[in-house]
C-alpha cells in the first residue's frame, strides 16, 4: 500500500509543487496520475522513492515511513519500487541484456538465475530477439520496453512509470499501455504519471488528477456487482 498524507513540497527557490496532496493506493491497483506539465506528477515519484523529502506530510510505503528511513532502509525500499522515466535511463554502452541484468547483479543473483530471468522478462515485454542490441539500435518503443524490463527484473511490489509514452506515437503508446496492464495483472502495483488523459478512460483504472499541485479528482473503478 502507498499512502500520501497531506503532502506538501516546496523547493528551496520557493516553488510550491504539491499542496496538501493525499491519496492511498492499495496493493495490486493500477493507478493513472494525470495533469499538465508542472502539476507535480514527477515530484510524487521522486518522493515515493525517497529521492526528495516532503516539506510537510507523511509518505508510507508497505507500512514504512519514507521520510524517517535511513540510507540502508531507503536502499531496501527502492528495491520494492521499479521506476521508468521518459528519458529511459538506459546505459548506452551496454546491450539490452546487460541493461536488464544490471539490477539483478546488484541484487546479488547468480549468473545462471540472471540468464533465466532476463530471458523470461524480455519475452514478457516483447523484445526477446533484441538482447544483444545496444540502445542506439532500438526504436523508441523498444527502448521503453527495455526500460520496463529492467524496472521489473527484481520483481518490485510497485512500478512507477513517469510519462512512459511521452516520446512515442499513438500506436506504440497503446502497446506500452497494454504492456503496463499486463505487468499489473501479474501482481505488480502500477502507477503511471502522464499528461495523456486517454490512459484514465479504462474502467479498471484508479484515476488521480492533479492541477497546480492539488488533487482535483480521485476516482476508483466501480466494483462489479455479483450476479
Amino acid at each position: 500500500m502507498v499512502i500520501f498524507d497531506s503532502v506538501t513540497k516546496i523547493f528551496p527557490n520557493g516553488d510550491q509543487v504539491l499542496d496538501q496532496v493525499g491519496f492511498h493506493i492499495t496493493a495490486g491497483e493500477m493507478v493513472v496520475i494525470t495533469g499538465k506539465s508542472g502539476s507535480g506528477k514527477t515530484t510524487i515519484g521522486r518522493l515515493l522513492i525517497g529521492d526528495l523529502k516532503p516539506s510537510e506530510g507523511q509518505i508510507i510505503v508497505d507500512g514504512e515511513k519514507v521520510i524517517e528511513a535511513n540510507l540502508k532502509e531507503l536502499i531496501s525500499l527502492r528495491r520494492k519500487i521499479g521506476t521508468v522515466f521518459q528519458d529511459y535511463k538506459i546505459i548506452p554502452d551496454k546491450t539490452t541484456y546487460e541493461n536488464v541484468a544490471l539490477n539483478l547483479e546488484e541484487a546479488g543473483f547468480d549468473k545462471e538465475d540472471i540468464e533465466k530471468k532476463v530471458e523470461k522478462i524480455l519475452e514478457m515485454v516483447g523484445i526477446p530477439g533484441k538482447k544483444d542490441l545496444f540502445p542506439s539500435q532500438l526504436s523508441g518503443g523498444e527502448l521503453q520496453r527495455a526500460s520496463l524490463a529492467r524496472a521489473i527484473a527484481t520483481e518490485p511490489h510497485i512500478l512507477f512509470a513517469d510519462e512512459p509514452t511521452g516520446n512515442l506515437d499513438k500506436a506504440t503508446s497503446k502497446e506500452i499501455f497494454e504492456l503496463l496492464k499486463k505487468i499489473n495483472k501479474a501482481g505488480t502495483t502500477v502507477i503511471i504519471a502522464t499528461h495523456d488523459e486517454e490512459f484514465s478512460s479504462s474502467g479498471s483504472i484508479h484515476h488521480i488528477h492533479l492541477d497546480k499541485g492539488k488533487i482535483v479528482k480521485d476516482s476508483r473503478p466501480s466494483k462489479k456487482k455479483k450476479k
